[in-house]
């Protein structure tokens, strides 16, 4: 889960709730809600894996023979 993520990553890094919010231009509640498992805007968290110096790859989770993607 992203939650647990940000939360590893922000710990590894030795930022507070607040020092990543500062960061990532949001306020510590965010923060807090975002690891606590709630919902997050797509914007918000491209602000915060920025500030952690991450980003986003998108990955197919599984291809066919063809390389289509399999449901």
């Amino acid at each position: 889960m992203i939650s647990k993520q940000i939360k590893q990553i922000r710990e590894w890094q030795g930022l507070t709730q607040k020092g990543l919010a500062k960061k990532a231009k949001c306020t510590q509640a965010t923060i807090s809600h975002i690891e606590g498992g709630r919902d997050i805007k797509f914007s918000v968290l491209e602000r915060i894996l920025s500030a952690l110096g991450w980003g986003i790859n998108l990955s197919p989770l599984s291809q066919g023979e063809g390389g289509e993607n399999v449901k």
